[in-house]
């Protein structure tokens, strides 16, 4: 979230012209990166027949929670960042 509210920022300051690339880059590549992680260790699990491992149905219906959670924090960059 700081990193997406300073690189708005500075884009902006400096009139940038790919600050929505930036915006949507900074927003999503860590969250993605860790839940794709997620997802490779739990499909691991899966195959072992893992006692610990995570339903697919579970992690398929946590997709849209990640999501909301995504475009809220570009959402609250946005408007923070051109105010």
């Amino acid at each position: 979230m700081v990193k997406l509210f300073l690189s708005l920022k500075l884009i902006s300051l400096f009139s940038g012209k790919q600050w929505i690339k930036q915006m949507v880059v900074s927003a999503a590549l860590l969250p993605l990166n860790v839940c794709a992680m997620a997802f490779t260790i739990n499909f691991i699990a899966i195959y072992y027949h893992a006692s610990r491992a995570i339903p697919f149905g579970t992690m398929v219906s946590k997709a849209p929670a990640f999501m909301t959670s995504v475009l809220s924090s570009l959402v609250i960059a946005i408007s923070s960042c051109f105010i």
